[in-house]
């Protein structure tokens, strides 16, 4: 059960960052 909620932490995390770089590329590319 432990192993199951740290993959759990593991893919919240990954969704986080891939959110904060998607957010990222699009400001970019309304800057420019």
């Amino acid at each position: 059960m432990l192993q199951f909620w740290s993959v759990a932490d593991n893919v919240r995390f990954g969704g986080a960052l891939m959110a904060i770089e998607t957010a990222e590329r699009l400001l970019q590319e309304q800057m420019y």
